[in-house]
Protein backbone atom coordinates (compact mmCIF):
# COMPACT_ATOMS: atom_id res chain seq x y z
CA UNK A 1 0.00 0.00 0.00
CA UNK A 2 1.37 3.42 -0.87
CA UNK A 3 0.71 4.56 2.70
CA UNK A 4 3.07 1.96 4.12
CA UNK A 5 5.70 2.99 1.60
CA UNK A 6 5.25 6.65 2.52
CA UNK A 7 5.77 5.95 6.21
CA UNK A 8 8.81 3.78 5.62
CA UNK A 9 10.30 6.39 3.28
CA UNK A 10 9.80 9.09 5.88
CA UNK A 11 11.51 6.96 8.51
CA UNK A 12 14.45 6.48 6.15
CA UNK A 13 14.54 10.18 5.30
CA UNK A 14 14.56 11.14 8.96
CA UNK A 15 17.65 8.99 9.45
CA UNK A 16 19.31 10.55 6.41
CA UNK A 17 18.71 14.01 7.88
CA UNK A 18 20.45 13.22 11.17
CA UNK A 19 24.06 13.97 10.12
CA UNK A 20 22.90 17.38 8.89
CA UNK A 21 21.39 18.22 12.29
CA UNK A 22 23.92 20.87 13.25
CA UNK A 23 21.72 23.94 13.58
CA UNK A 24 21.00 25.26 17.03
CA UNK A 25 17.37 25.86 18.05
CA UNK A 26 17.88 29.60 17.56
CA UNK A 27 18.90 29.01 13.93
CA UNK A 28 15.88 26.98 12.95
CA UNK A 29 12.62 28.38 11.69
CA UNK A 30 9.27 27.57 13.15
CA UNK A 31 6.81 25.52 11.08
CA UNK A 32 4.72 28.66 10.56
CA UNK A 33 7.76 30.44 9.08
CA UNK A 34 8.63 27.61 6.69
CA UNK A 35 5.19 26.31 5.74
CA UNK A 36 3.74 27.13 2.36
CA UNK A 37 0.09 28.18 2.04
CA UNK A 38 -0.69 24.70 0.69
CA UNK A 39 0.79 23.14 3.83
CA UNK A 40 -1.08 25.41 6.22
CA UNK A 41 -4.47 24.97 4.56
CA UNK A 42 -6.81 22.39 6.02
CA UNK A 43 -6.93 19.81 3.22
CA UNK A 44 -9.51 17.73 5.08
CA UNK A 45 -12.15 20.32 4.21
CA UNK A 46 -11.31 20.15 0.51
CA UNK A 47 -11.58 16.37 0.51
CA UNK A 48 -14.60 14.97 -1.32
CA UNK A 49 -16.69 12.73 0.92
CA UNK A 50 -16.34 9.11 -0.18
CA UNK A 51 -18.09 6.39 1.80
CA UNK A 52 -16.96 2.79 2.24
CA UNK A 53 -19.52 0.25 1.07
CA UNK A 54 -18.17 -3.24 1.80
CA UNK A 55 -16.73 -4.75 4.99
CA UNK A 56 -13.24 -4.68 3.45
CA UNK A 57 -13.67 -1.04 2.44
CA UNK A 58 -14.85 -0.16 5.96
CA UNK A 59 -11.75 -1.76 7.44
CA UNK A 60 -9.54 -0.11 4.80
CA UNK A 61 -10.93 3.31 5.72
CA UNK A 62 -10.45 2.60 9.42
CA UNK A 63 -6.88 1.40 8.87
CA UNK A 64 -6.15 4.39 6.67
CA UNK A 65 -7.49 6.76 9.34
CA UNK A 66 -5.29 5.08 11.94
CA UNK A 67 -2.22 5.42 9.71
CA UNK A 68 -3.20 9.04 9.03
CA UNK A 69 -2.99 9.78 12.75
CA UNK A 70 0.72 8.91 12.66
CA UNK A 71 1.86 12.40 11.51
CA UNK A 72 -0.24 14.06 14.21
CA UNK A 73 1.63 12.09 16.88
CA UNK A 74 5.07 12.68 15.40
CA UNK A 75 4.82 16.40 14.64
CA UNK A 76 4.45 17.13 18.38
CA UNK A 77 8.03 16.00 19.08
CA UNK A 78 10.24 18.70 20.57
CA UNK A 79 12.13 17.00 23.42
CA UNK A 80 12.47 13.74 25.38
CA UNK A 81 9.09 14.14 27.10
CA UNK A 82 7.28 14.65 23.80
CA UNK A 83 9.11 11.64 22.33
CA UNK A 84 7.73 9.53 25.17
CA UNK A 85 4.22 10.87 24.53
CA UNK A 86 4.55 10.28 20.77
CA UNK A 87 5.84 6.75 21.36
CA UNK A 88 2.81 6.01 23.54
CA UNK A 89 0.51 7.28 20.78
CA UNK A 90 2.35 5.29 18.11
CA UNK A 91 2.22 2.13 20.23
CA UNK A 92 -1.53 2.64 20.59
CA UNK A 93 -1.90 3.20 16.84
CA UNK A 94 0.19 0.08 16.18
CA UNK A 95 -1.97 -2.09 18.44
CA UNK A 96 -5.13 -0.81 16.78
CA UNK A 97 -3.65 -1.46 13.33
CA UNK A 98 -2.76 -5.01 14.31
CA UNK A 99 -6.31 -5.60 15.59
CA UNK A 100 -7.84 -4.26 12.38
CA UNK A 101 -5.48 -6.39 10.28
CA UNK A 102 -6.64 -9.47 12.21
CA UNK A 103 -10.27 -8.57 11.44
CA UNK A 104 -9.31 -8.13 7.80
CA UNK A 105 -7.77 -11.61 7.62
CA UNK A 106 -11.16 -13.10 8.51
CA UNK A 107 -12.75 -11.60 5.39
CA UNK A 108 -12.60 -12.84 1.83
CA UNK A 109 -10.01 -11.13 -0.36
CA UNK A 110 -11.93 -8.86 -2.74
CA UNK A 111 -11.87 -9.32 -6.48
CA UNK A 112 -9.26 -7.27 -8.30
CA UNK A 113 -11.90 -4.89 -9.67
CA UNK A 114 -13.14 -4.18 -6.12
CA UNK A 115 -9.57 -3.42 -5.05
CA UNK A 116 -9.21 -1.01 -7.96
CA UNK A 117 -12.35 0.81 -6.81
CA UNK A 118 -11.07 0.91 -3.23
CA UNK A 119 -7.77 2.39 -4.37
CA UNK A 120 -9.66 5.11 -6.26
CA UNK A 121 -11.79 5.84 -3.18
CA UNK A 122 -8.67 6.27 -1.04
CA UNK A 123 -6.84 8.59 -3.45
CA UNK A 124 -8.14 11.85 -1.96
CA UNK A 125 -7.36 10.61 1.56
CA UNK A 126 -3.88 9.68 0.36
CA UNK A 127 -3.24 13.21 -0.89
CA UNK A 128 -4.32 14.68 2.43
CA UNK A 129 -2.07 12.31 4.30
CA UNK A 130 0.92 13.09 2.09
CA UNK A 131 0.49 16.76 2.98
CA UNK A 132 0.36 15.86 6.67
CA UNK A 133 3.51 13.74 6.28
CA UNK A 134 5.47 16.80 5.16
CA UNK A 135 5.15 18.10 8.72
CA UNK A 136 7.24 15.16 9.95
CA UNK A 137 10.21 16.27 7.90
CA UNK A 138 9.83 19.83 9.21
CA UNK A 139 9.66 18.53 12.76
CA UNK A 140 12.70 16.28 12.35
CA UNK A 141 14.77 19.04 10.75
CA UNK A 142 14.13 21.34 13.72
CA UNK A 143 15.23 18.93 16.44
CA UNK A 144 18.64 18.95 18.06
CA UNK A 145 20.75 15.95 17.06
CA UNK A 146 20.27 13.92 20.26
CA UNK A 147 16.50 14.33 20.18
CA UNK A 148 16.41 13.61 16.45
CA UNK A 149 18.32 10.35 17.01
CA UNK A 150 15.81 9.23 19.65
CA UNK A 151 12.87 10.23 17.46
CA UNK A 152 14.40 8.40 14.52
CA UNK A 153 14.70 5.19 16.54
CA UNK A 154 11.04 5.50 17.51
CA UNK A 155 10.05 6.05 13.86
CA UNK A 156 12.06 3.02 12.78
CA UNK A 157 10.29 0.87 15.35
CA UNK A 158 6.90 2.01 14.12
CA UNK A 159 8.02 1.51 10.53
CA UNK A 160 8.97 -2.09 11.29
CA UNK A 161 5.51 -2.71 12.73
CA UNK A 162 3.96 -1.22 9.59
CA UNK A 163 6.19 -3.43 7.47
CA UNK A 164 4.86 -6.58 9.15
CA UNK A 165 1.29 -5.46 8.42
CA UNK A 166 2.10 -4.51 4.84
CA UNK A 167 1.56 -7.91 3.17
CA UNK A 168 -1.94 -8.21 4.65
CA UNK A 169 -2.87 -4.69 3.56
CA UNK A 170 -1.47 -5.25 0.09
CA UNK A 171 -3.32 -8.55 -0.30
CA UNK A 172 -6.69 -6.96 0.49
CA UNK A 173 -6.25 -3.41 -0.80
CA UNK A 174 -3.82 -3.31 -3.70
CA UNK A 175 -5.10 -4.25 -7.16
CA UNK A 176 -3.00 -6.55 -9.31
CA UNK A 177 -2.32 -4.73 -12.60
CA UNK A 178 -1.95 -8.11 -14.33
CA UNK A 179 -5.48 -9.25 -13.45
CA UNK A 180 -8.91 -8.05 -14.42
CA UNK A 181 -11.85 -9.44 -12.44
CA UNK A 182 -10.52 -12.55 -10.72
CA UNK A 183 -10.60 -13.09 -6.97
CA UNK A 184 -7.74 -11.51 -5.06
CA UNK A 185 -5.95 -14.70 -3.99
Amino acid sequence: MKTKSTILALCACSIALLPAQTATPAQTATPAQTATPAQTATPEKAEKEVKPETPVEKLAFKIFDLVSSFPDAVTTIKDDASITAAKTKLDEIGKKLEAEAEKLKKLEVPANEARKKLKAKLESKQKVMEQKMQGIMTTMSQLDQATAMKASAMLQSFGMKMQTLGPTMEKYFEPDPEKNDEKGE
